[in-house]
């Protein structure tokens, strides 16, 4: 078991809470990456060739409103999404397993939780989580 010294209900709730948000926004980001994949597989809804007829004629260009463009876009933030939650993850068990290092662990958790929010955030909830666990993580004493 860790040297956690902190054997406070604070230091349990800093690595459960990190360790719920990380997962949440890791699900979501897998989630938001498989419904992006599926979108670009049969078209993007409203995007057709029948409903670009209207933008190339006011002008527009196809460049935004083709579904390339939307896939890349929400794949990168699925990918964003997922990265975050895995080094929130990880943050959460190093925060339990190596207790000399919370703050940065916490600092850590925290920024990657709210850079989370880029692929809705866990459901929103894993940012809160995220955050609320590397807050405590910060100010935990060693």
């Amino acid at each position: 078991m860790s040297e956690l010294k902190t054997k406070s209900y604070y230091g349990i709730a800093a690595v459960i809470l990190t360790l719920i948000g990380g997962s949440l926004i890791l699900v979501n980001g897998i989630l938001f990456l498989a419904w992006s994949l599926n979108w670009s597989a049969v078209g993007w809804p409203m995007m057709h060739e029948e409903m670009m007829m209207g933008n190339m004629m006011s002008g527009r260009s196809e460049w935004m409103s083709g579904s390339h463009f939307w896939n890349n876009m929400m794949s990168g933030f699925s990918a964003a999404s997922i990265a975050s939650g895995a080094i929130v993850v990880i943050s959460g068990l190093m925060i339990f397993r190596k207790p000399s290092e919370l703050q940065m662990w916490g600092i850590i958790a925290l920024v990657f939780s709210i850079f989370g929010i880029l692929g809705m955030g866990g459901f929103v909830i894993g940012t809160v989580f995220g955050t609320l666990g590397g807050i405590l993580a910060l100010f935990l004493k060693k």
